[in-house]
């Protein structure tokens, strides 16, 4: 499997791309709040595809929401300190997503600037964008159990939203997908078990260029070091650079799945298939693994269509909606502590809800990522153990003896028919 780049990777781009390049791929166009941002400060999605523009203009680019509106998009107008004229001029374009490592894996977050009417009048320049950019990647820095991510440094003070919108704000995304097929939303967001089995609104228009629109709300916690984000949401897609597959009815299709959890995204690995530019994977589960403190608790939420089945579990597994299961590490987990329901549909497929809770525990019998406290569980969907057999002669799913005597009988053969050559 691999470790796909997530959440933060956005913000290497940020002072690494300072000139203008022409961007192919997914873009945020409009984002909508369910209240206004705090006077005196700016939600923005950066164009983390060209934030600056061109080196001449030093343009900061992206869908901006200004202090004391709820929402913004491609065509607003910045209002305040930090419209177009001032030391660090901004501009308004869809937030173009960068492709993390060339592998169509696409990742996000909001951040918040302040407007220079927050700033301290005993130091104009502080609290100001100029010096939060400045500061961005030097101080109050955010630890990443992900150690592809943690590469990065990044100002925690920017991805806390809580000094413009408070953990439990409601947002909704509207993605243009650029023609790239959307195999799979990872979603981190959603305060508590209730609201992380959504989102409420999610869909997936096919028409043009393709569009996807999904809430979720901002969430607090704690991450794997022991740091506290009191309001923060991010989320990444997986569109997969070979493209759809052929679904059961011979026509061109995409997997949508849809994975949602409440954990800081730079301590989770995330395991979505077709991140190595293919559809499909060599094991039997997608999901995640997730660091962070012992004995806290976080909720996961998969929504897999029956259409995904074959594509990641391989087209010969038979499997069945009815197989599928929530795993924790390497332990099924029962009816009593998991959430399933079928048939559900969202993006126009037709699949499985299953949701859980999982604990950073410190007899989870897998070692933790580092010195320290944060302790490591895997969680995620897959085919239930038991069904597991390419080759189910008898009808019960289980590899018996009716298989064994087939396997022996077919090397038999093979030797057999090998001597008569």
């Amino acid at each position: 499997m691999y470790k796909s780049k997530f959440t933060l990777i956005v913000l290497s781009s940020l002072l690494l791309l300072v000139v203008s390049t022409a961007f192919a791929g997914p873009k945020i166009t409009k984002i909508k709040l369910s209240q206004d941002v705090k006077d005196g400060y700016y939600v923005v999605a950066l164009d983390s595809s060209d934030p600056w523009g061109s080196i001449s203009s030093m343009t900061l680019k992206g869908i901006w929401i200004n202090p004391d509106t709820d929402s913004g998009d491609k065509n607003t107008t910045i209002s305040g300190a930090a419209a177009p004229g001032t030391l660090m001029p901004t501009a308004v374009s869809a937030a173009g997503m960068l492709n993390a490592g060339g592998k169509s894996v696409y990742p996000a977050i909001l951040m918040s600037f302040p407007d220079k009417s927050a700033s301290n009048p005993l130091f104009p320049e502080a609290g100001t964008i100029e010096y939060e950019l400045s500061k961005l990647l030097t101080e109050n820095l955010i630890d990443n159990a992900n150690d592809t991510v943690d590469k990065i440094s990044v100002n925690k003070t920017n991805i806390d939203l809580n000094r413009a919108i408070p953990a439990g704000t409601e947002v909704k995304f509207t993605v243009d997908m650029d023609g790239e097929p959307l195999h799979a939303l990872a979603i981190t967001g959603g305060t508590n078990t209730e609201d992380i089995v959504k989102p409420e609104e999610v869909t997936y228009d096919t028409t043009g260029n393709g569009t996807l629109t999904f809430k979720t709300t901002t969430f607090g916690t704690t991450n794997a070091a022991g740091q506290t984000l009191n309001s923060t949401v991010s989320f990444l897609l997986v569109t997969n650079s070979q493209g759809n597959f052929t679904n059961s009815q011979g026509e061109s299709d995409t997997l949508r799945i849809i994975i949602q959890t409440n954990h800081w995204g730079g301590d989770i690995v995330p395991f979505p298939m077709m991140t190595d530019g293919t559809i499909g994977t060599v094991e039997t589960m997608c999901g995640i693994t997730a660091y962070g403190p012992v004995g806290e608790s976080r909720e996961i939420y998969f929504f897999f269509p029956n259409d995904a089945i074959d594509p990641v579990f391989g087209s010969g597994s038979n499997f069945q909606p009815s197989d599928l299961a929530m795993f924790l590490d390497s332990q099924q987990q029962d009816a009593g502590s998991v959430t399933l329901e079928y048939p559900v549909t969202k993006l126009g497929k037709v699949g499985t809800v299953a949701s859980a809770s999982y604990t950073f525990s410190a007899t989870s019998g897998r070692a933790a990522r580092s010195e320290g406290s944060e302790k490591n569980v895997s969680v995620g969907i897959r085919s239930d153990a038991e069904v597991c057999v390419m080759k189910d002669l008898d009808g019960d799913r289980k590899a018996g003896l009716a298989e064994v005597i087939d396997i022996l009988q077919t090397l038999t053969e093979s030797e057999t028919s090998g001597e008569t050559r």
